[in-house]
């Protein structure tokens, strides 16, 4: 039929009838997409896909009775889109707390609903999550500064901050975003439960401290080190000051005496002092 062929060219076949980027698995945002398009209950659109040998069997390994079951809205489409704007581009697995967040500020949604929707469409279409659902209770609102706070690069893009929440962190949202550290710490701290994180400190723990724009280049040892930039913790060594001298193109005393103002805050533990690098100049001069 009409509707099966616009299935197949989307599954990847040419006119010819040859696979180009063939598609292994198919998302159920694929499904609820055409059936939105064809006017077709979105459990008919599984079925057919299933039903098609060429398609290797059901999409996703996710039962397509399950669907019979959900009652589809048309912003569900939205929710499992990696860019709500335009759907087409499905939401990376495991589906991140800020994507719940940017889909509650764009949509004016509480995200306590949004969470729960898209806990059950991962549910019905086996896709994995990345947050606490019924953490989102105690968020009322979101703000865009949320993403931001939650990704490593502090750009409101993956990778995402994962695990614990270094004061690193903190520190280089401070700076990145102009805002005072102890309301970057205050933030994270409400939106720590909903996005799986731990968090170690407390705004008090920030008082005190004002962080400049070049604080998000010295607080990182390394900006490429597997696509996420390595944060200075624990234990730092002189051979970091020269790295991160190198880097930013500042004099190693520079480096080192700001690493001094922000150790305290970073719980870093020095093993030097910022006399140490007095009048050692790296080569190709100093730019600071």
């Amino acid at each position: 039929s009409c509707a099966d062929w616009r299935l197949l060219v989307r599954a990847g076949f040419t006119p010819e009838g040859r696979r180009s980027g063939w598609m292994d698995e198919v998302h159920l945002a694929e499904v609820l997409h055409h059936a939105n398009r064809l006017g077709l209950p979105p459990v008919k659109v599984c079925h057919r896909y299933a039903s098609m040998v060429c398609c290797g069997g059901p999409p996703r390994d996710f039962d397509p009775r399950a669907l019979a079951n959900v009652s589809f809205e048309t912003s569900d489409l939205q929710l499992l889109s990696r860019n709500p704007w335009r759907p087409g581009t499905w939401v990376d697995e495991p589906i991140h707390a800020s994507h719940v967040l940017l889909i509650s500020f764009i949509s004016g949604v509480k995200p306590i609903r949004v969470a729960q929707r898209l806990a059950l469409l991962s549910e019905v279409g086996n896709l994995e999550i990345g947050f606490a659902p019924d953490a989102f209770e105690a968020l009322t609102s979101t703000v865009p500064l949320d993403a931001v706070l939650l990704s490593e690069r502090i750009n409101g893009c993956s990778p995402w901050v994962e695990n614990t929440v270094l004061e690193t962190h903190v520190l280089r949202a401070a700076a990145k975003t102009g805002h005072a550290p102890s309301e970057m710490a205050k933030r994270l701290e409400r939106l720590a439960p909903a996005a799986r994180l731990e968090v170690d400190f407390t705004p008090a723990d920030f008082a005190g401290i004002q962080c400049r724009e070049d604080d998000v280049e010295i607080l990182i040892f390394d900006d490429d080190t597997l696509g996420r930039p390595a944060l200075l913790h624990g234990t730092i060594h002189p051979v970091y000051v020269l790295v991160i001298a190198m880097r930013t193109g500042k004099s190693p005393s520079a480096v080192a005496s700001r690493l001094e103002d922000l150790a305290p805050y970073a719980k870093l533990d020095l093993q030097f002092r910022a006399c140490d690098f007095e009048g050692i100049q790296l080569s190709g001069g100093d730019r600071s």
